[in-house]
């Protein structure tokens, strides 16, 4: 907070605190002639800047589980939820109190849940806008996947390897310490560029198979906790947005997990 000073008496004295608004605050300040009515008038105008924060801080679903787990450097999450799930709804936290924080154009008040958003089977993405104090953006996306029901749900079986009758389950997998990380975003930043699976290498004679929608085979690899890094491409190219679908097989008399993925690109 600033101060004026002003001469008593031949002496510098600060004023109280002087409380500043966003934007400009205007201050006036009296002097009059001692033992006489003549005063002079002044005015000073201090412009406050503003924060420049466009983070979140924080961000919560009503539905499903964001992935990657959260963090304010992360601006592409997804979620997967059930098919009788018709919206979803998102409680964002601005990491300053002052940003203002929109949810597919519709401001969201702080630490709410937004509105209801509608969901369409397959991915729906979900625009998230930061704006700072001092007009800065920062966009980030959540993209959600709704299963498509259960009886209609098929994947080529003989070129997946299912049972007769095996129904294709659209949920993150984890068997035991290893998990498969559902988003591939290969846009070079570090983060999600490949295809993570955690403690793979606990299961040495493993196998990752990856497929398109119609079950054709996109990506082989054995051994891959030393050897896989896919980024989602199909012979060097880069395949587009949208979910494919793993089978990791264990090895010899361990059971396979199958499960989906998303990939994301900027």
């Amino acid at each position: 907070m600033p101060r004026i000073l002003y001469a008593a008496r031949s002496q510098s004295v600060a004023s109280g605190n002087i409380l500043l608004g966003s934007g400009p605050t205007v201050i006036n300040m009296v002097v009059t002639a001692p033992n006489t009515s003549v005063y002079s008038t002044y005015s000073l105008t201090v412009t406050r800047t503003g924060s420049v924060n466009a983070n979140l801080a924080g961000l919560q679903l009503n539905n499903g589980e964001l992935s990657p787990a959260f963090s304010s450097a992360v601006t592409a999450y997804t979620a997967s939820v059930s098919n009788s799930v018709t919206g979803i709804k998102l409680k964002p936290r601005a990491a300053h109190a002052g940003a203002v924080i929109r949810v597919k154009g519709v401001i969201v008040g702080a630490n709410t849940y937004s509105g209801n958003v509608p969901l369409s089977v397959g991915l729906t993405t979900i625009p998230l806008m930061v704006t700072s104090e001092n007009g800065t953006t920062k966009t980030y996306t959540l993209t959600v996947y709704r299963q498509v029901p259960s009886n209609i749900a098929s994947i080529n079986k003989n070129t997946m390897d299912f049972v007769a009758n095996d129904v294709v389950k659209y949920q993150p997998v984890t068997e035991g310490p290893v998990k498969v990380h559902q988003a591939v975003s290969p846009n070079g930043d570090g983060v999600n560029d490949v295809l993570k699976i955690d403690n793979l290498d606990m299961y040495p004679n493993n196998e990752v198979k990856i497929f398109d929608r119609a079950g054709r085979l996109l990506y082989s690899k054995k051994d891959y906790s030393k050897e896989g890094e896919w980024t989602g491409t199909l012979n060097g190219l880069p395949l587009a947005e949208d979910t494919y679908y793993y089978v990791v097989d264990f090895g010899a008399g361990n059971p396979k997990y199958k499960g989906f993925i998303t990939i994301i690109r900027e």
